[in-house]
């Protein structure tokens, strides 16, 4: 029969976490190495004769757009027969506008 490993032959050590102090270190340490990595490539282009690379572009204000206040008036009313106007003519010529009053309440609404 083969012999069974377990975990007692094999144990299970655990791993250091590092401090808060190692994890500030490490990454100013980090920040170092990118800063000199940007410096030794800048100067390589310096020395190559390459243009220094273009800088950050002020940022584009919107002016502001001027308030333009404007009332519009939409009027749906029909403009129909004027039933007064009609009345008074007929009764002015006796009875003789009726006909043109009753066309115009046809035709106009």
């Amino acid at each position: 029969m083969p012999p069974v490993y377990g975990p007692q032959e094999y144990p299970i050590e655990p791993v250091p976490q590092p401090t808060p102090e190692q994890i500030q270190h490490e990454a100013m340490l980090e920040e170092q190495r990118r800063q000199q990595a940007w410096a030794d490539h800048y100067a390589r282009q310096e020395s190559q004769g390459y243009p220094p690379p273009p800088q950050q572009a002020y940022p584009m204000y919107q002016q502001p757009v001027p308030v333009v206040n404007q009332t519009v008036v939409v009027n749906n009313a029909k403009s129909g027969c004027n039933h007064t106007l009609h009345l008074i003519l007929t009764l002015v010529t006796c009875g003789l506008w009726l006909p043109v009053w009753i066309l115009c309440a046809i035709v106009q609404g």
